[in-house]
């Protein structure tokens, strides 16, 4: 018997290059775009905001959630055990939030 899980990873933000890295982690990749190309979304799955709160109904199922710092408006609506600011050491997210590198 087999079950199909639900992605329990989410990545916020980070454009295109975010959503090349969730495909690897089997993140649900959650940002706005101007143009969906379904060719590049192959192998991923991605979900397109125009208002970034409503990313927030897709993440009751989330085990971890990497934020990047453009969805940071999100953040104080976010458990803070599941959150991972991706952004460099030194960025001021990183006073408040876990950071670190997507995926890790």
């Amino acid at each position: 018997m087999t079950t199909n899980r639900v992605p329990t990873l989410f990545v916020l933000g980070g454009g295109r290059a975010a959503m090349e890295k969730a495909k690897q982690c089997n993140a649900v990749h959650i940002d706005k775009y101007d143009v969906v190309i379904p060719e590049e979304v192959n192998g991923g799955i991605q979900a397109h905001v125009e208002d970034p709160t409503l990313a927030l109904l897709l993440l009751d199922v989330a085990e971890r959630i990497y934020v990047f710092p453009e969805f940071a408006d999100l953040l104080p609506r976010l458990s803070r055990e599941k959150v991972v600011v991706v952004a460099p050491g030194g960025h001021p997210l990183c006073a408040e939030y876990r950071c670190g590198e997507l995926c890790s």
